[in-house]
């Protein structure tokens, strides 16, 4: 703030009443006054002004260099440093075209508002920046800020839409109410989440049909049994199956190694690709093994309801080669892996 260009000092008697307490009432008074006073700063007197609010005094008699109320009306102070003067423009970055012309505010003020913190948050800058208040204020009138788009490529197109609605010049143009603003951020956070969704499952597929379990299946076979199951993470020394527990799952490892365990010695070992939990044939039966995860690993967990309720040709897909790879293992003389 450059300070040489506060006005010359008065040549005669400033008058209160007279000088001061007009430009007050035209310029201040709305915001405050003694029903309203933001930042507990009353301009309605003298003795008030002189006082000050929460920040202490805003005017020093005799030293303008120190008054930050001077400094405001006299259009010195930064955009970056507007927000500072609390209780006098408390932050006028972010104040609805109406509110700078001193228009009757309505709930579309506030979404406005809203709407210009939502901008900074997506772009990391203000939607106006000048460097001086009366341009600050002007640019919230006329001018349309940079679209988002151009500050920050990844940023949905229907949330820039959101955000551009919110900040229109004319109120009846804005969102009609908080609950609408609120709703078309839900709708637009909930295709998201689908988008996302839809990548994860389009990945994990990806990762299943190069497994060797799943050679012999079709795409949508694929499909069918990953809609039937959930891919969890296990780190090394976590059990995924407990000796003596039950359990109706089947498992398939889709990377890392894991030990098979019983009466708490070392059977032997399984790797990506292989599966276990044949006694989920058996209904109620106990699990006679445990296996733990050596590594960090992934594991398909299929859940036998849920493979029950798929097209049987998938089902004798899967049973196919879950028994076949279990009368593997008992031909080489492995324990089974349950």
């Amino acid at each position: 703030m450059d300070i040489s260009k506060l006005p010359a000092a008065a040549d005669r008697v400033v008058d209160f009443a007279k000088d001061i307490q007009p430009i007050l009432e035209k310029s201040c008074l709305k915001c405050h006054n003694s029903e309203k006073a933001k930042g507990k700063l009353l301009l309605d007197t003298r003795e008030h002004a002189l006082k000050g609010g929460e920040n202490g005094p805003d005017i020093i008699v005799g030293d303008s260099a120190k008054s930050s109320l001077i400094h405001f009306t006299a259009r010195l102070v930064a955009d970056s440093e507007i927000s500072r003067i609390e209780g006098i423009a408390g932050s006028p970055s972010y104040m609805s075209p109406e509110q700078v012309q001193s228009l009757e505010l309505t709930h579309h003020s506030d979404l406005y508002s809203l709407g210009a913190v939502m901008y900074e948050l997506l772009t990391g800058i203000r939607p106006f920046r000048a460097g001086n208040l009366v341009k600050l204020l002007h640019q919230i009138v006329y001018a349309t800020p940079p679209p988002i788009h151009t500050q920050r490529k990844n940023v949905p197109e229907e949330l820039e839409e959101i955000v551009s609605t919110a900040m229109q010049k004319t109120p009846d143009k804005r969102q009609k109410s908080g609950s609408d603003f609120a709703a078309e951020l839900t709708r637009v956070h909930q295709r998201l989440r689908e988008q996302n969704a839809r990548i994860d499952q389009q990945e994990q597929f990806d990762v299943l049909r190069r497994l060797r379990f799943f050679h012999e299946f079709s795409h949508a076979e694929i499909w069918e049994v990953l809609r039937a199951s959930a891919i969890q993470d296990y780190p090394a020394g976590e059990e995924i199956v407990k000796e003596g527990e039950m359990d109706d799952r089947f498992y398939i490892l889709v990377n890392g190694r894991c030990l098979v365990e019983r009466h708490g010695k070392t059977l032997g070992a399984i790797d990506s690709g292989d599966c276990f939990g044949e006694t989920s044939y058996v209904r109620g039966a106990r699990r006679t093994a445990t296996i733990k995860a050596e590594t960090t690993v992934s594991v398909l967990r299929v859940s036998s309801t849920l493979l029950e309720q798929v097209s049987a040709a998938c089902q004798l897909r899967f049973n196919r080669v879950f028994l076949r790879a279990l009368i593997s293992r008992l031909q080489g003389n492995e324990p089974p892996l349950e």
